[in-house]
């Protein structure tokens, strides 16, 4: 009998023991699909990392390893700093931001929270994700912390220049595109030019056809800026060529102040 009930307490601690993993193995798979599932606000993220921080130190002892988080987040004072931020920016409250920019600005803690924040916001408020619909992004917010959640044109187009030229495709003109498209996405073409200009000659860019015709079109032919581009005058002329005799005219009528303009109608 003794046995028997020895068994059965057995059984029950055992039941329990896999009750208790069972349970948390639940909770760790749940946050784990909430991990994959993009959060919608900036304190979202905050509220995962908190949760991802209890689990972390609170249930090492049973499954020690299964969850990890960034370790320039897991001390409390940064914690406390970035939540307090993405709260501020998640209401649009500049003033807070301010108060919070002034009290902490010079910790080492504020750093990793606004670097924390400056990528965060470019996942919240992906550009990408709603390309056709205006986001209502906190954009005064954001600036008063110094980020923002627009990429930059070096990421946009820097690979595309580095690469793609090569193999005389539109991937440049379509990237160039489709950033002037972005409704939420706030580069112009002038934007965009002057990023070339700056850096076309540093790094030898060398534009294929497609690029150049694109370029060429869009600054009316100007022979100024397409030679502040590396662009060569020869070929400038030899896509002029293939104008129409109107947009010839109005090209010439364009560039009639420059020095150096002598485009034919041949």
């Amino acid at each position: 009998m003794d046995k028997v009930l020895q068994g059965q307490m057995g059984s029950e601690i055992l039941d329990g023991v896999f009750s208790v993993k069972e349970n948390v193995a639940n909770s760790l798979a749940d946050l784990s699909c909430k991990k994959s599932t993009k959060p919608k606000t900036l304190s979202s993220h905050i509220n995962y990392l908190n949760r991802a921080r209890t689990y972390k130190y609170g249930i090492s002892s049973i499954c020690a390893g299964a969850v990890s988080i960034n370790d320039d987040m897991s001390d409390k004072l940064t914690l406390k700093i970035t939540s307090d931020l993405a709260n501020a920016i998640d209401k649009n409250d500049v003033s807070e931001v301010k108060r919070i920019k002034q009290q902490y600005q010079d910790t080492k803690e504020f750093a990793k929270a606004k670097d924390f924040l400056n990528k965060k916001c470019k996942e919240v408020w992906d550009v990408n994700e709603n390309k056709n619909t205006k986001m209502n992004v906190p954009t005064q917010a954001l600036k008063a912390l110094g980020i923002t959640n627009q990429p930059s044109l070096d990421t946009l187009l820097a690979d595309s220049l580095k690469y793609y030229e090569k193999d005389n495709g539109s991937t440049t003109v379509d990237i160039i595109l489709s950033i002037l498209a972005n409704e939420n996405i706030n580069y112009t073409f002038e934007d965009i030019y002057e990023y070339l200009k700056k850096n076309s000659k540093k790094e030898k860019y060398k534009y294929n056809l497609v690029t150049v015709t694109y370029l060429a079109t869009k600054l009316e032919y100007d022979e100024m800026r397409l030679s502040d581009l590396g662009i060569e005058q020869n070929i400038v002329k030899k896509l002029f060529k293939t104008l129409s005799i109107k947009d010839k005219i109005k090209c010439i009528f364009k560039n009639r102040d420059t020095i150096k303009l002598c485009y034919s109608f041949g």
